[in-house]
Formats: C-alpha cells, structure tokens, sequence
C-alpha cells in the first residue's frame, strides 16, 4: 500500500462529511497549488491533496516548528490561518533566485531560508484567499511572518484542519529531480475547521440550488437528443474463449463445435459503457422474406429502468 494511500486513510476520520466530501473545494486547493508551483519554481507540478487531519492550536504549532511556518498580519481567528513550507522547498525556491544548486544552500541559515521564502509564502496566501474567501479580504499591504514572532497567535485549544498538499512531476521524466530537487514540495495549510466546514456548506448548498434551477427547456432538449441516439445491437449465438495459440491455428474449413447452444436461440446483446450486455432471449426467423429475430423474454429490467429514467 503506498505512504499516500496511507496518509489519505489516516486521516480521513474527525471531520464533517460536508467538509470530507466536499470535492469541488479540495479540486481549487490543489489548482491553486499547481499555480503557485508554476509561477514559483517554473515548473509544471501537478498538485494532489493527500492529508487533511482535525488538530489543535497547540499541534498546529508544535508541527510549523519543524518547518518554515508563516501566519498574516493582520490574522484572524476564522479562515486560513497558516502555512508551512518543508525546508527542500525553501533551499529549491532560493537556490532559483540565487541561481545555483539547492545542494549549495545545504548550511544555509534558516532564518535566511525564511527570508527568501516570505515571497513564495505570501503568493501562496493571497491565492488561497482569492480561490477560497473562508477569512476577512486581505489588505494589499498585508505581510507573512513567523508565528514565533507572535506567541499569542493560535489558542492552544482551538480547533483547526490541516491538508496537506504534494506535488509531483507531469509527464514521465523527472525534470524536478534532475535540475537539483532534493525532493517533491509539500505544503501545509492550516485552517480554522468551523470556517472551512461552514464554506463547504454553502459550495454544497450552492450547487444543489443550480441543479433544481436548470433550465427545464435545456433538459428536455437533452432528453430528446438522448431519445433519438442510437445503441449497437447484436444477436449472440455463442460466446467462447480461446487461447492466443488456439486461435493463430484457425484454418478455412476448420469445424468449430457449438455443444451448448440450441438450434435458433439467440442472445440479444447491447453495447454499454460497462461492455456488452445480454438484454434479452430470441428466435432466429424470417419476416417479410429477411433474416428477423422474434423476442421470447423480456428485456433486461435494469436495463429498460435506465431507458426509462431519460
């Protein structure tokens, strides 16, 4: 089982279903991601959300510790109220601006680390607030600082969701790697859990109002379009199957036996988007001079019940 797979199970207990299940919001988390790698590290990363964990204030500090942690000024109480970078990231990012090898930066001071790094974090914040507004507009002037630097910033006992988020290369070849990535980035958001859950209310909410409100007109044009479509039907004497070998050794002339199937007996079969599906029983016969087939059972029920439903 992969450490993803992993990391998605363990966390998946401790918050609302509304907030769980709420894809359209973990879709504009990881398209902010992939943005903010494009534009940070000039590189096309695709983004994936792979943890999201109920913690505490307390948690969430004793976890920022060990990375590069950044909180807003002004902050609040409600929204995304941190983020936290790993430290490959932030040797990667500056070793972009410095124009050298990430290996080079391996004794870099962290606080210069976290100097170079107040950019890519303050981009990250203001792309999140944008795609999702859970907290207070930002000032244009607003600043990202170490929460070290404001003991007071988190409640020891408040409750918070961190996701987390991790990239990986697009297309086969691993271009990251070879230009000096020590490894994949991997960012850490931090977000007061009744705010975010309240959000993916109302992105619930919003589209279920959408879906009642579609345009009846449009709906029976779909319908219609669907009604007049066609499906391929095909009448099935007999289904083997064959090894590779034996079917190489096919010669003209050859006799291949039948031993089950009845004289004139047919399978009705339908092509679905699950493969082809026996619908029905009939009779091979003629009708009017041509070749016909004469149904002697009824079609599929499941089959009909979706007919029925468009």
């Amino acid at each position: 089982m992969s450490s993803v797979l992993l990391q998605k199970i363990r966390s998946a207990g401790g918050i609302s279903p509304v907030l769980q299940q709420c894809e359209p919001l973990w879709a504009s988390l990881e398209a902010v991601g992939e943005k903010w790698a494009k534009v940070i590290f000039e590189h096309d990363l695709a983004a994936q959300v792979i943890q999201k964990t109920p913690l505490n204030g307390k948690e969430a500090e004793e976890q920022m510790s060990e990375r590069f942690g950044y909180i807003c000024l002004p902050y609040s109480t409600t929204g995304l109220r941190a983020v936290a970078l790993d430290s490959s990231t932030a040797r990667r990012y500056a070793a972009i601006k410095l124009k050298q090898a990430s290996d080079t930066l391996s004794q870099s001071p962290r606080l210069f680390l976290r100097l170079m790094c107040d950019h890519p974090a303050r981009t990250l914040w203001k792309e999140l607030a944008k795609a999702i507004p859970v907290g207070p507009d930002l000032p244009a002037d607003f600043s990202v600082v170490d929460p070290a630097s404001l003991p007071d910033s988190f409640d020891p006992q408040e409750k918070l969701i961190k996701v987390v988020l991790a990239f990986a290369e697009e297309g086969e070849e691993d271009g990251w790697l070879l230009e000096g990535g020590e490894e994949f980035p991997e960012l850490h958001l931090f977000y007061e859990a009744a705010s975010l859950t309240r959000h993916a209310g109302l992105m619930h909410e919003k589209a279920s109002t959408g879906k009642a409100a579609a345009d009846p007109a449009g709906q029976a044009n779909l319908r219609k379009q669907m009604r007049t479509s066609t499906i391929k039907l095909d009448a099935v004497l007999e289904r083997l199957s064959l090894s590779l070998a034996d079917c190489s050794r096919f010669e003209v002339g050859q006799v291949i036996p039948l031993p089950d199937v009845e004289p004139g007996i047919l399978s009705l079969c339908a092509e679905t988007m699950h493969g082809s599906v026996a619908i029905s029983q009939a009779e091979l016969g003629t009708w009017k001079g041509k070749r016909a087939l004469k149904l002697t059972s009824p079609v599929l029920e499941s089959f009909a019940q979706e007919i029925a439903e468009i």
